[in-house]
């Protein structure tokens, strides 16, 4: 099938075509064909104008193209549009007949990563990332971890220049987290080798990092714990606050030779190297792919996990079955996110925020669970052996057990609420 003159082709998402045009209310017919590529052929008028989609199908399956002999789309038609690859070769019937996988409508990288370098949001490791599905699964895997790289930057050198605000070493942990997820979510697009040395550096640098950040929570958490337990036990809190102050002074130390190592400082440097390169070197060939096709999947498979995962919890369920879910459900949530202007904007908006309603509840939990066990381990440091401390750590021990069953009871409930709209999910991602 060649393309006719006057013929403009449009590139349309990975859906259910009888399903779109039924949506539509267009009556059609169809015919298959098997060479030299394999797909389905749908013809119908749209007021009276002929178009005809092409729908692929084995190694081009998702990939539909509308052909319209006009050079204007109507509204009906327009809304669908992903894409116009009318001049784009490699949309062409001849060199998709020959392509092994379906190409990228890919934006030029310099192009791309300028875009986000005017940003303003780098001191929050968030990704607001404007991208076309089609995208290639490099160039959105370069785009975030520029993005994020920078976040590290931006949050250490604030640091390094006197910022004390524990936001900023929060920050510059979350980007390295979103990092990792990024690695763990995207994994089959990475080479091996690459991909193995830079987990095991950002895993170093996140555990170097875990007592400095434990030791600004606690001290954050000092006025909610003595608002737990009873004044009398006010006193013993206030030495906890005393201990953590000073032992405040020594892991600040211990970030500023973390963050002026030659560890962290590389590991910037060859995520920002890694991000700029137009070579793709780290990554295999298969990240050419666009990058609608493997996050669908993705997504698919976590939502499902989470709703399989989070069903069997609950009350009496192991803190760490409750971790689980928790790990699932910011896959989820991070994925979405790094992704957010590929889904239909409403729906996403929903079902994010459902989605942090439960994290929030999980995050709360096993933040309970970590506070829990670091208090009763405190119970034989030599600074905090009073007894009349040591009454008052026990003491808000059983507050904090006590908040844990509570939790508990509230994601069950927030967990059903989820659960019976899962079709937002669903509906989200059928633009795609």
């Amino acid at each position: 099938m060649k393309t006719r003159i006057n013929e403009r082709r449009y590139l349309l998402p990975p859906c259910r075509v009888e399903r779109y045009l039924r949506k539509l209310g267009l009556e059609y017919d169809d015919e298959s064909l098997e060479k030299p590529v394999e797909k389905k052929i749908y013809h119908c008028r749209v007021e009276k104008t002929p178009c005809l989609i092409e729908s692929y199908k084995k190694r081009l399956k998702g990939l539909n193209i509308l052909s319209v002999e006009s050079d204007s789309l109507l509204p009906e038609l327009e809304k669908m549009v992903v894409a116009d690859v009318t001049n784009n070769a490699g949309f062409n019937p001849e060199n998709l007949a020959e392509a092994v996988r379906i190409p990228p409508v890919e934006e030029p990288l310099h192009t791309l990563l300028q875009k986000v370098a005017e940003y303003d949001h780098f001191l929050k490791a968030e990704t607001a990332i404007e991208i076309s599905g089609y995208e290639s699964t490099a160039h959105a895997i370069q785009a975030l971890i520029f993005s994020l790289t920078h976040t590290m930057h931006v949050n250490a050198k604030a640091i390094l220049e006197g910022d004390e605000d524990p936001e900023r070493l929060h920050q510059l942990r979350v980007a390295m987290r979103k990092i990792r997820a990024i690695f763990s979510r995207f994994r089959p697009f990475f080479e091996k080798r690459w991909l193995s040395c830079h987990k095991e550096a950002l895993a170093s640098l996140m555990e170097k990092s875990n007592p400095i950040r434990d030791v600004d929570v606690y001290l954050l958490k000092i006025d909610d714990y003595k608002s737990m337990v009873d004044p009398s036990y006010h006193d013993g809190l206030e030495r906890l606050r005393s201990y953590l102050v000073a032992r405040s002074k020594l892991m600040h130390e211990r970030l500023i030779e973390m963050l002026e190592s030659d560890p962290f400082q590389q590991e910037v440097v060859s995520l920002y190297e890694f991000s700029k390169n137009e070579s793709r070197n780290g990554l295999c060939e298969m990240a050419e792919t666009p990058i609608i096709f493997p996050l669908k999947k993705i997504l698919k498979q976590t939502f499902a996990i989470v709703l399989r995962k989070g069903a069997k919890l609950h009350p009496d369920s192991d803190a760490k079955a409750f971790h689980e879910v928790r790990i699932e459900v910011k896959k989820l949530r991070y994925t979405l996110e790094f992704f957010a202007s590929v889904f239909d904007r409403q729906t996403y908006e929903k079902v994010v925020a459902a989605l942090k309603r439960i994290q929030t509840i999980l995050g709360d939990h096993q933040d309970l669970v970590v506070q829990k066990a670091y208090i009763r381990s405190l119970l034989d440091e030599p600074g905090l052996k009073e007894k009349e401390t040591k009454k008052s750590l026990k003491t808000l021990i059983k507050a904090l057990e006590k908040l844990e069953r509570k939790k508990r009871r509230s994601f069950e409930k927030a967990f059903k609420k989820f659960s019976k709209d899962a079709d937002l999910f669903h509906e989200m991602i059928c633009r795609y």
